[in-house]
């Protein structure tokens, strides 16, 4: 069975930025982690993925230094 999915070598990780209400929160600046994939060639393409599952939320991802 042959797919177009491509896996990549590096690691992604993908973070989802803390939201408060509260004005001036420590909180607005914290990061949870969300996943780690290898199944895109850019940590853009990696946040624009997440943005399709849930847009309401800010996204961070980096490459896995592990």
């Amino acid at each position: 069975m042959k797919t177009d999915f491509k896996v990549y070598s590096r690691k992604i990780h993908v973070w989802v930025r803390q939201n408060s209400n509260v004005p001036d929160s420590e909180h607005t600046k914290g990061l949870d982690y969300l996943w780690s994939t290898n199944a895109y060639r850019t940590c853009r393409e990696a946040v624009q993925a997440a943005k399709q599952w849930k847009p309401d939320f800010s996204y961070v991802a980096n490459f896995a230094k592990d």
